[in-house]
């Protein structure tokens, strides 16, 4: 996707300036009045409310929104709407809840019929606006619009369904959206006249005059509905945006404008996009990483799904996520949970002629953002009609610490993931595409890689340190043109490190291959481009708690070369009786009978071939008789009370010339408590003479703790009463 930047001049400059301080001294003059303020909880019927009503209660509800528009909500305010109404009117929010009490819009009533606002997709159209420029009585003012939640709702037929509108510059906190369908977010006036042109001269004149135009019949400081300009363009279920009023710097003036932003269980359909941030001209073009990419910080997006997508499910622009690299580079979420956006299924482009984009089509799009970690996310079937791209995933420009694992990229028009050259912002550092499976992708365009890289330097754009390993690729042969794909060019990609990737051909012709991922098998016609056989790193053994058979366990895997298939587990060395199963990381295994050390020997394989075999051995306990509880080695343990209702004191002593010491303070040993049938309850590590074990969480009747020095084992039974 081709990146349009917009310059502008020291006018435009001084006129921010001019507006800062049209804000600051309407802010200190004590000269704006309100309509008023709304505290509490209130009902919206539109079938049976009344406006002359108090809309207190679900009796004497409101009809339409006119008395939330008009007024500031208060911390903890609620406006609920009642199931099955529907309103061709917008919703308009502002004020500011707190961290333990939001604003809160949500539904009423019964029924499966969810609350729904629907307009008639003018380019005009927002369902929801939220914004912190009040002109409620006619005068300005600047306020916050912290901790906010919209759920419960269905929006649709609209250009925008909620608008967050920043444009006085306000930091805030706390903005959600859970549990929200949007319909039919589209505006064909505005997308129809941005395809308009000869060529993309003509059609980037039309996206100019569009992106300039006033929309939305948006408040300005100093004028009458007469906003939007710049502010936003592509049809958008959830906008965040409005403007800043200078260049975003890290060693200059910048401002984060919303942190903790959560969108969840949301459905888009028929949406150009999702999910979008942009802010008016943030950013000067050549800063590259010294761009201030936090003017949203921390955002969590889960659980969503996507249709009609044109402009990205997710579209962000400016963003600091929140994840943070482990030991190896891979982005974790932080100790909240920021960072994350997991389980984002994006499964069709919009087939609706003119609801395209000339300049390239994307499922999801980063420009200026950092610290992400996606996972388990698909992207399929994005559409380019005819325009550049149709990929799934696109890093645009100046992009730091994204991680794309465990996600899926099927049949999209074009490649399955876009590297820009970095535009006037700068190149994308420290990527890690790791354990994702593409198929039947490069479907309708010209582009002859599975991953379109740019080149290291190319037009201002460095890129650096981009991991791609452990991924399975099923590549169509040939692209539209009839040139070979490949799955990347390797030529001047120097900041490329690709290792063990499964790479295959379809080929209707050929034999199936079936591949295991996340679970799931997945089988295609194809031959083997280039693929490893896969390494076994770790293999460990736990006992099965969720089996009740006393022999039953469970082996974990890793595998860091490569992806298996299949496996193959038995207690004979040479897998005599055993067979091949379908491969997962946790496998449930059921050991000889009897108790006693057992021997599991595990090895893998995939179209390449069969790992070698490792094993893991494993002590089988599956009866108390079995635990020793009798022998001369119980007199090293000490147990009072016993028998005990609730907390037991526990101490292992040295017998040193028949006098009892406790153990010294550095001693470690291992322990554990079994049940009567010998299943472990608790194990862990303790050290020096005494510990105390609470009991008060099991049943009455009898236990062991089991205690392992230095290769001794020490048992005693314990009476819980």
């Amino acid at each position: 996707m081709v990146r349009s930047n917009y310059s502008f001049g020291w006018s435009r400059i001084t006129q921010f300036g001019f507006l800062a301080l049209v804000v600051l001294v309407m802010l200190f003059s004590g000269k704006s009045v309100f309509a008023g303020y709304l505290g509490g909880t209130y009902y919206i019927d539109a079938e049976n409310g009344n406006d002359t009503s108090t809309g207190k209660s679900e009796a004497t509800a409101w009809k339409s929104f006119n008395m939330v528009n008009k007024n500031l909500l208060t911390a903890g305010t609620k406006i609920y709407l009642k199931k099955g109404s529907v309103w061709n009117q917008r919703l308009e929010i502002r004020g500011s809840g707190i961290a333990t009490n939001w604003i809160t819009v949500g539904a009423y009533g019964s029924g499966d019929s969810r609350p729904k606002i629907a307009l008639t997709n003018h380019k005009d159209d927002i369902a929801i606006l939220i914004c912190d420029l009040d002109k409620t009585s006619g005068t300005a003012r600047q306020q916050k619009i912290s901790y906010i939640e919209i759920k419960d709702l269905e929006i649709s037929d609209t250009r925008l369904g909620i608008y967050y509108r920043s444009f006085a510059g306000t930091e805030n906190t706390g903005f959600r959206v859970k549990n929200v369908v949007f319909n039919n977010i589209n505006c064909d006036e505005v997308m129809i006249a941005c395809n308009t042109g000869a060529n993309m001269t003509e059609k980037n004149a039309q996206i100019t005059a569009q992106l300039r135009a006033v929309k939305g019949n948006l408040q300005t400081i100093s004028g009458d509905n007469n906003g939007g300009s710049t502010e936003y363009i592509f049809p958008s279920a959830i906008f965040v945006g409005g403007q800043t009023f200078s260049p975003q710097r890290v060693d200059g003036n910048h401002t984060t404008v919303l942190t903790e932003f959560e969108v969840s269980d949301c459905v888009f359909n028929e949406a150009i996009s999702g999910i979008i941030s942009v802010f008016y001209w943030p950013f000067r073009a050549g800063d590259g990483a010294n761009v201030w990419r936090q003017l949203i910080h921390k955002i969590r997006i889960t659980n969503c799904s996507a249709t009609g997508v044109v402009n990205g499910a997710i579209a962000l622009d400016g963003v600091n996520a929140g994840a943070v690299p482990d030991a190896n580079g891979v982005m974790q979420p932080d100790a909240n949970g920021w960072g994350l956006v997991e389980n984002m299924n994006v499964t069709k482009g919009s087939a609706v002629p003119g609801r395209t984009w000339p300049n390239g089509t994307t499922g999801l799009i980063l420009s200026n953002c950092q610290n992400f970690l996606f996972d388990s996310c698909q992207f399929s079937n994005i559409l380019n009609q005819g325009n550049p791209d149709g990929c799934g995933f696109d890093f645009e420009t100046n992009t730091n610490q994204v991680t794309i694992q465990n996600t899926k990229f099927f049949d999209n028009d074009g490649h399955s993931i876009l590297l820009m050259n970095g535009g006037n912002f700068g190149g994308n550092t420290n990527l890690v595409i790791q354990k994702n499976l593409f198929a039947g992708n490069v479907k309708s365009s010209n582009s002859a890689y599975e991953l379109l890289l740019a080149q290291q330097y190319d037009g201002s754009g460095v890129h650096k340190n981009v991991k791609i390993r452990n991924n399975i690729a099923f590549m169509r042969k040939k692209n539209k043109d009839n040139m070979d794909i490949r799955f990347y060019e390797t030529n001047k990609r120097g900041y490329v490190t690709a290792t063990d990737n499964d790479l295959y051909y379809l080929e209707p012709t050929a034999s199936e291959i079936s591949v295991s991922f996340l679970g799931q098998l997945y089988s295609y016609n194809a031959q083997v481009s280039l693929v490893a056989i896969p390494v076994i790193s770790v293999i460990s053994a736990t006992k099965n708690t969720t089996d009740s058979t006393p022999n039953a366990i469970q082996i974990y895997t890793e595998i860091t070369k490569s992806s298996p298939t299949w496996y193959m587990a038995s207690e004979n060395q040479d897998f005599v009786g055993a067979s091949w199963e379908t491969y997962n990381a946790s496998i449930n295994f059921t050991c000889s009978p009897g108790s006693g050390m057992k021997t599991i020997y595990y090895k893998v394989k995939n179209a390449a071939g069969e790992s070698s075999s490792v094993s893991v051995v494993y002590e089988l306990i599956t009866s108390i008789d079995n635990l020793n509880v009798s022998n001369s080695n119980s007199s090293r343990i000490k147990v009072f009370p016993n028998p005990v209702s609730a907390v037991v004191n526990v101490a292992l002593v040295n017998s040193i010339s028949g006098k009892e010491e406790l153990m010294d303070d550095n001693d470690s040993y291992q322990v554990k408590l079994f049940d009567y049938m010998g299943k472990i309850l608790e194990q862990s590590m303790k050290y020096g003479g005494s510990f105390q074990l609470d009991l008060s969480g099991y049943p009455v009747g009898m236990y062991v703790i089991r205690i392992t020095k230095d290769e001794n084992v020490y048992s005693k039974t314990i009476i819980k009463n």
